[in-house]
């Protein structure tokens, strides 16, 4: 939200030394009261609210060697105590140390040599109502990266850059109870005693050559840009389950609803994963002007491939049958298949009138997926994600596996491991050789309004087509003992599922749908390109107003739907009973129409579903007597956007997997509530001689509205008498007040 104008340090060296030093704080006791939020056991509890956030660093820049050589360096830390439903702490400190050493070795020749290292440190991960304080996660991601860059002047019409970088990065999540207490989800979903123990090593290495020539075709002049590089990114990683196993109550996946000690048991591998990603890519773009119209054309060419690693993964010899022995795994091409895709872009301008205050706008660009490396990696690693589960009584109630209970034990199925051969190093999962990226096709159109020197409106049109989509088709054993895809014709209604909705009312009951009799999960799926597609027709207005007579302005306002549209060999191989969610992968909504993608956020914004319809922003900032010693700028900024969907849903357990039934009509039938905020900020610049001061105090969330962020979607952990308990508010009224200095 801030406004006002400070001398900020350039992101590198200059001929003249400049500075900043700043610190900002926002305190609980600047804070309003926060909302109230109803557990699942019907306790009262505060709502999302802050203790204390701090920020402080400063950098500074300037000349080693006048003209030659300049060096700038910065350094920053934050502190952020957060206070989550519940009363748990959910802490995050941020460290970061930049530098950059510019050199300009001759006429023709300068560089940039840059180091960066950075590491976030939080205590308290996943803290919310479904999470006991010890299964909550302590986080470290410590980075370390260089760049070495250089930019050669071969002419006064042609350059090249070289580029070589090294990220050197860690990732690890230690739970806070320690490996030694037992993993329990209790019948309200919260998650007891302790949880996985992760550790990762990643680096990611880029050598990269672009160019740019610039000569005339006739009346037009081009501007060439081309180029290509090279990355590979190594995946170490481990994950450690305390005595192998996880306990969880009936209640959250819809077994032996009414036998008090039926649990479900889930036994697993240590997961070790080696993964190598290989990265190749061409491109080259050409910018035609022509008078009033500009063009440009360009294409890019992709190579991408994985491979698994030799690793070694402990098992589980407490697991029944054998199912989970020690693996030494070789590694292996990860399924055969490769990505080589070509893509084009073009775009088109053009400005009308000799003033060009209209200019009309078009695009057409194509863009293949970019392969990850989980989960595809680790489908086809038998050392990846594997599992067995179980049901068994648990017969002194104690969330654990005891002597006693094991001969209560009743296999149900696997993932990832073969029971008939749960040493092989064929995994049950196959991944199609002839895999494709997914791939999007974007159309584009606008026009951009000037009025005026200090006013532009921008309309913005967009439609895109995503097709080739991923999904996992099951792989079946039939009364022959052959091996194939399980279709809609091997599936019969063999349960209810109902749950208490977000508005207190009953849902209808939705069929169930399980595997005909003689009819066998491999514990394996196939991985292949589908026929669903996502299309989305989308357009923002924005108004700008440029910094003059005291004032400036921005807004926006964006309309958009994004829809599902399945195919019929979708519809062929899919679970019947999962044509709500992506068989594959639980971040996206599937069924016909609407479409939401689950957040990318990680720890406790895994389960938000994002989508909304409409969104708007609009922020300014008023100079007030900004020719008097003690003028100072006010600033104002407001957002909203349509509250996001909470579909709600029951699990059920069976031998084909814990599943999601969607108990009501429509994937956007319940929302939380839309969203709302305003804040504002008032700051004042001090200047003396080569030293500057810039004061300020920032209001965020100034109305104090408690609107819901997040809500319990499984019905199954709900208590009956409080249907969809909530789990965020947005944080109340808070201020925080700063200063920053500056030198030059």
């Amino acid at each position: 939200t801030s406004g006002v104008t400070v001398n900020q340090v350039t992101k590198r060296g200059t001929n003249q030394i400049k500075a900043n030093a700043r610190y900002l704080r926002t305190d609980g006791n600047l804070q309003s009261a926060p909302g109230t939020v109803v557990l699942p056991d019907g306790s009262v509890v505060p709502g999302n609210q802050i203790k204390s956030v701090s920020e402080y660093g400063g950098d500074i820049g300037g000349p080693l060697w006048r003209d030659h050589i300049w060096g700038w360096v910065s350094y920053g830390r934050s502190d952020i105590n957060n206070i989550v439903v519940g009363g748990e702490p959910d802490n995050t400190q941020l460290k970061d140390f930049n530098s950059k050493l510019n050199f300009q070795a001759t006429d023709k020749d300068s560089g940039v040599v840059h180091y960066w290292t950075n590491n976030k440190l939080k205590e308290g991960r996943n803290a919310g109502p479904t999470r006991e304080a010890p299964t909550t996660w302590n986080q470290t991601t410590p980075s370390k990266i260089w760049k070495l860059e250089d930019t050669y002047l071969a002419s006064q019409n042609l350059y090249f850059t070289s580029l070589w970088s090294n990220n050197d990065g860690g990732f690890t999540l230690t739970p806070q109870g320690g490996l030694t207490p037992f993993i329990y989800l209790d019948q309200n979903g919260v998650l007891q005693g302790t949880f996985l123990d992760f550790q990762q090593k990643a680096i990611i290495q880029q050598e990269r050559l672009d160019g740019n020539v610039f000569f005339n075709t006739g009346a037009a002049s081009n501007e060439l840009k081309f180029g290509g590089s090279y990355r590979h990114q190594d995946n170490r990683s481990g994950t450690i389950w305390p005595h192998g196993y996880e306990v969880i109550n009936c209640a959250n996946v819809g077994c032996g609803a009414n036998d008090p000690n039926l649990n479900e048991i889930e036994f697993f591998r240590n997961r070790l994963v080696n993964i190598r990603g290989e990265y190749a890519a061409g491109w080259a773009q050409d910018t035609l002007s022509w008078g009033n119209l500009t063009l440009n054309a360009g294409a890019r060419l992709d190579d991408q491939l994985l491979k698994n690693r030799a690793a070694f993964g402990a098992g589980t010899p407490i697991a029944p049958m054998g199912l989970i022995p020690d693996v030494s795994f070789p590694g292996n091409d990860d399924g055969g298949f490769a990505w080589r895709t070509v893509v084009p872009r073009i775009g088109l301008t053009y400005a009308l009138g000799k003033e060009r205050k209209t200019l009309l706008r078009g695009t057409f660009s194509q863009y293949a997926e970019q392969l990850g490396q989980l989960p595809l990696a680790t489908r086809v690693n038998p050392i990846g994600y594997s599992y067995a589960y179980f049901y068994f009584d648990d017969l002194n109630h104690d969330h654990r596996l005891d002597p006693i209970d094991i001969p209560t034990l009743q296999f149900v199925n696997t993932t990832n491991i073969d029971p008939n051969n749960p040493a092989s190093l064929a995994t049950p999962n196959v991944n199609d050789p002839r895999l494709k990226p997914a791939r999007t096709n974007e159309l584009t159109a606008g026009i951009d309004q000037g009025f005026s020197r200090d006013y532009l409106a921008t309309f913005t049109l967009t439609y895109r087509r995503i097709d080739q989509i991923p999904e996992e088709r099951l792989f079946i054993t039939d009364q022959s003992g052959a091996t194939r895809l399980a279709t809609v014709n091997d599936w019969v209604v063999t349960s209810l599922a109902q749950g208490v909705l977000p508005n207190g009312q009953m849902s209808a009951q939705v069929p169930v749908y399980n595997l005909k009799p003689g009819l066998t999960p491999t514990g394996g799926t196939f991985y292949t390109n589908g026929d669903r597609t996502q299309r989305y027709l989308g357009g923002t207005i924005t108004f700008t107003k440029r910094l003059s007579s005291q004032w400036l302005a921005n807004a926006h306002f964006t309309l958009s739907d994004w829809t599902w549209h399945l195919g019929p060999q979708f519809r062929l191989y899919a679970d019947p009973t999962q044509l709500v969610y992506d068989n594959s992968d639980l971040k996206f909504a599937a069924q016909n129409g609407d479409f939401f993608e689950q957040s990318s956020g990680s720890g406790n914004k895994g389960d938000v579903l994002i989508g909304s319809k409409w969104s708007y922003h609009a922020n300014t900032m008023y100079q007030v007597a900004s020719s008097r010693p003690w003028g100072f700028d006010v600033v104002a900024a407001v957002s909203g956007r349509q509250g996001y969907p909470t579909p709600p849903y029951a699990k059920v357990s069976g031998p084909v997997g814990n599943r999601f039934v969607l108990l009501a009509d429509s994937v956007t039938e319940f929302r939380n509530p839309n969203i709302f905020v305003l804040d504002g900020r008032i700051g004042k610049d001090f200047k003396f001689n080569d030293f500057g001061l810039t004061i300020g105090i920032d209001g965020f969330n100034l109305l104090n509205n408690h609107s819901i962020l997040q809500q319990q979607r499984n019905t199954g952990v709900t208590n009956p008498t409080l249907p969809a308990p909530v789990e965020e508010v947005l944080s109340p009224r808070v201020f925080r007040v700063g200063a920053t200095l500056h030198f030059r």
